[in-house]
């Protein structure tokens, strides 16, 4: 009697043990919004990547100029300023509109980002040019960097308060940078 109760005994463990189950991957919003928690979280390799992944992947869950941008500013955080000069130079040399471009399921998004978030993505990147060559000690290029940011690419952005803010700070930009060519 006992033999016959092992049996079925062992059967079970060597089916529930056996092989793993497969984790499902995460899909294209997950892992769009993982990005963004983990760039919140001052996580910029990882944002990095996952970030580069979206762009590369056949369906991204957003405009790939909102991709670029966000790719831009994880390299200017970890200082990778040539390459985040790179990413939001590729923002500003896109032809097609930033807002609807490179996502199938835009008007699905469920106010993750909307137009009113994206019509700022150019004056972001242009800005975003500026404040690496800020860094790099690169007043010159800076200035033209802002002067551009005021004159070519304003803030467009649907909230009159941060518009003002971002404008000001441009202005204090390129005021900086005066200041760091006269001395």
């Amino acid at each position: 009697m006992m033999r016959r109760a092992a049996v079925p005994f062992a059967f079970l463990c060597a089916v529930s043990c056996g092989a793993p189950r497969p984790v499902p991957e995460a899909t294209p919003r997950e892992t769009l919004e993982e990005a963004r928690e983990a760039f919140k979280a001052s996580n910029f390799g990882i944002a990095e990547e996952l970030y580069r992944g979206l762009l590369e992947s056949g369906t991204p869950p957003a405009p790939l100029a909102y991709l670029r941008w966000q790719l831009g500013r994880c390299l200017q955080a970890r200082r990778k300023f040539e390459d985040a000069r790179e990413e939001f130079t590729r923002v500003l040399a896109d032809d097609v509109d930033p807002v609807t471009q490179g996502s199938n399921d835009w008007e699905e998004t469920d106010g993750i980002w909307g137009p009113e978030d994206t019509r700022d993505i150019r004056p972001a990147a242009q800005a975003g040019i500026a404040e690496c060559f800020e860094a790099e000690g690169r007043w010159d290029d800076a200035l033209a960097a802002y002067l551009a940011s005021r004159d070519k690419y304003p803030r467009v952005h649907w909230c009159g308060n941060c518009k003002q803010h971002r404008r000001q700070k441009t202005l204090d930009g390129i005021e900086r940078c005066i200041r760091r060519l006269d001395e």
